[in-house]
């Protein structure tokens, strides 16, 4: 598990909601902008992972680009909240689970996501930790969990027993003996958790 800076202090426990689950495809990154990507009928990337460019029916693709800012504060809106304003649609507050799925790109994805991490608007973060594809994107592992780390959270993993630093952490993922995936090493899910989560968010 990832510790979290001495500036972050973890938050009373929260009590439900009634809420709404979105699932948005789209490309996601750090600004609005278009770009080339590698698709195909299942799959699709914006890093550009070599063992991706062998199957038969990739191709590239001009695609739009957009941010998650983008989308929680313009299109993303809270329909029971809209209610209390003569049906006019507002913004989300906040965020209870944020799941991203983005094939290495991933600190694309939450520099695009600044603003929300900044004012503490997610809850919990759930993303795919895999060294070999963050590295094809130009991604230091390490430096992906000192991002998080700044922004007050606290990552835990389901395949360790004790917390590790963020280098012996990493190891694990990167050693000769974890790489079956053509050299790109092993992969798995991390839930992350604010540890600066809002009070009035909490009610």
């Amino acid at each position: 598990a990832q510790s979290a800076s001495s500036s972050c202090s973890r938050s009373k426990s929260a009590s439900s909601r009634q809420g709404h689950s979105y699932i948005v495809g789209a490309a996601l990154g750090e600004r609005v902008k278009s770009l080339s990507m590698t698709t195909r009928y299942d799959y699709s990337s914006v890093s550009d992972q070599g063992y991706l460019k062998g199957p038969k029916g990739m191709k590239q693709e001009d695609v739009a680009m957009t941010t998650l800012d983008e989308i929680i504060s313009t299109y993303l809106v809270n329909a029971s909240d809209s209610l209390l304003t003569e049906g006019k649609m507002t913004p989300f507050d906040y965020i209870d689970v944020l799941k991203l799925d983005v094939e290495g790109y991933e600190m694309g994805a939450l520099r695009g996501a600044e603003q929300l991490l900044a004012q503490s608007r997610v809850r919990f973060l759930v993303l795919e930790f895999h060294p070999g594809m963050l590295g094809s994107s130009g991604t230091d592992p390490e430096g992906l969990l000192k991002f998080l780390q700044h922004y007050c959270f606290r990552c835990h993993s389901l395949k360790i027993d004790r917390p590790h630093n963020f280098s012996e952490f990493v190891a694990r993922y990167t050693s000769s003996a974890s790489l079956p995936m053509q050299g790109l090493g092993e992969l798995e899910d991390l839930v992350c958790e604010s540890l600066t989560w809002p009070q009035r968010w909490q009610q």
